[in-house]
């Protein structure tokens, strides 16, 4: 199996697991510290504060604060990835919000319209990204290929339509919605074709505006990252090109089936098939390693018995082109009885011996 580190993403217990106390705010100061700080934001798109973005953000640090706080726990493992990944291809940072907006930053979600995943692929998107969904694997679930796929779609938008909040209007309702919306409005303005444009997409916008906020500012609203079910310190991401089974990985590192599962839920039979381009496997880094040693062990027995094979196959070529001229040796000293005896004629000795691919004079 040939492994190709990726990354490895340090998340530090006590950074992930902030010591706050709980939240004892009420609305109106938390909206007062909005409308200072939003002032501050940079944003590459055309956010505003308004009734739309108050109502979630009112949602993130009041009556929803513990789904909230799950997804900053969440944040701390994925958003490495998403940074590195955007910053590979020069894409505004802040795109690292969308999968807060469309699915939680919760990687097996499906939702009622059949979108799967961080990024929300339906099938037709995701196999146009050449992404697999099949019943064994299911790659709009795998954190490196979903986002890989989406930031190339939210990139060929941007170059559609030359700005982010179309893009990310387009990433929602489709291309050809906002087209229209941009020949009904006779303006590229966001904010003069947005009443063309479905009521779910400019909620959508207001949400993606809410989500940014929300992720710079929330120590400051008395929010704290919930820990996953198990302290994430350090872990790898690899490329898998061997079969493997999660049972396997569980029996060889010790880690429990279905903290591998939560890592990698693109596998939907907990089963990793062979391919030559590799699936992506995450794992913590301690565990990472003892998998690794595994197969590095096993490549080296497989080097071994393959240069035994190919030393086997040499010594019987050596001795089957010895033997035959061995036997044209005792029928050219007149022992044709010999040569006979195993129904070859000498000429027929000589025409063998020459096919043979490796010739060994004595």
């Amino acid at each position: 199996m040939k492994h190709q580190l990726l990354w490895a993403m340090i998340l530090a217990h006590s950074t992930v697991c902030l010591s706050l106390k709980a939240n004892t705010l009420s609305w109106g100061t938390h909206l007062e510290r909005i409308t200072q700080q939003a002032q501050e934001l940079d944003l590459p798109f055309e956010g505003k504060l308004d009734t739309k973005v108050e109502k979630r953000l009112k949602s993130y640090f009041t009556t929803g604060r513990l789904q909230a706080e799950r997804m900053l726990g969440q944040m701390y493992l994925y958003f490495p990835l998403f940074e590195q990944e955007l910053k590979n291809r020069g894409l505004p940072d802040e795109l690292k919000y969308l999968p807060v907006v469309e699915s939680r930053l919760i990687p097996d979600v499906y939702s009622s319209a059949n979108a799967a995943g961080l990024w929300q692929f339906i099938e037709p998107t995701a196999r146009h990204y050449e992404l697999e969904v099949h019943e064994v694997v299911d790659e709009r679930l795998d954190p490196v290929r979903a986002t890989r796929s989406a930031l190339q779609l939210l990139s060929e938008l941007h170059q559609q339509f030359g700005d982010w909040t179309l893009a990310l209007a387009a990433y929602n309702c489709g291309p050809g919605r906002v087209q229209r919306a941009i020949r009904k409005s006779k303006s590229r303005s966001y904010e003069k074709l947005k009443r063309f444009l479905p009521r779910q997409t400019r909620t959508y916008i207001s949400r993606f505006t809410a989500a940014v906020y929300f992720g710079h500012y929330y120590q400051g609203h008395g929010l704290q990252a919930r820990c996953p079910e198990w302290e994430f310190e350090d872990i790898d991401i690899q490329l898998m090109q061997e079969a493997v089974s999660f049972e396997e990985i569980n029996k060889l590192t010790g880690l429990p089936i279905h903290k591998i599962k939560k890592l990698n839920p693109a596998f939907l039979t907990q089963y990793i098939p062979a391919r030559k381009k590799g699936y992506y496997l995450m794992l913590p880094k301690e565990v990472m390693k003892k998998l690794k040693t595994y197969f590095h062990q096993k490549q080296d027995i497989e080097r071994r018995s393959t240069s035994l094979a190919i030393a086997g196959k040499l010594l019987t070529a050596q001795h089957t082109s010895e033997a035959l001229l061995a036997m044209v040796d005792l029928a050219e000293n007149g022992q044709n009885n010999r040569a006979m005896k195993w129904r070859f004629e000498v000429a027929d000795l000589r025409f063998r011996n020459s096919r043979q691919r490796l010739w060994f004079r004595p």
